[in-house]
């Protein structure tokens, strides 16, 4: 941190993988990490993010990217401390299988916990997000999510649950869409 900015988990990755098994030779490329992604903070507003491509001789086989934004607060009283954040993000995928598939995805978090004494912790998250994907050759879906995770830890006992709703409308480029629940 510098002042009033924050900047955290920035990492840069290159990777080779030569087989000599007759495939393709590949190379990987990266700026942070889906699990590790950076982050960027000016006054509690900020986002984060990564991308990653790996390319062969036969062309690109993966390129992913996130980028998220939103705010997030903290307080610490001493005796309790909490944290809330609200985030909305866009996702992308494109992954030369096979099948070939492409996949955009637009989401939005909300979240928070509180802890007591250190000795409880409760933690709540909300997640929505709604999926593009188009397959090879002719298919395209649009999925909806919504998932809440609840987390309760009282000293070395936690206990957690997830509750998911999921949508899919499904059709291809020559059939009506429908609405299947899954």
């Amino acid at each position: 941190g510098v002042g009033i900015v924050t900047v955290q988990n920035i990492s840069l990755g290159a990777g080779v993988n030569i087989p000599f098994t007759g495939k393709p030779a590949r190379v990987r490329f990266n700026f942070s990490e889906r699990a590790h992604p950076f982050l960027l903070t000016v006054y509690g507003i900020g986002g984060g993010g990564f991308f990653g491509i790996a390319i062969g001789t036969d062309g690109v086989e993966l390129l992913e990217a996130s980028l998220e934004a939103g705010a997030s607060v903290a307080l610490d009283l001493g005796v309790a401390s909490g944290e809330v954040h609200v985030m909305i993000g866009i996702y992308y995928k494109m992954d030369a299988g096979p099948p070939d598939q492409i996949s955009l995805t637009a989401y939005i978090r909300l979240g928070g916990s509180v802890e007591v004494l250190g000795i409880i912790t409760v933690s709540i998250e909300f997640y929505l997000g709604m999926k593009y994907q188009h397959t090879d050759p002719d298919i395209d879906e649009l999925w909806g999510q919504a998932t809440l995770t609840v987390k309760v830890e009282v000293l070395f006992f936690s206990a957690s649950v997830e509750l998911t709703v999921e949508r899919r409308i499904a059709g291809g480029f020559f059939q009506p869409a429908q609405l299947v629940e899954v």
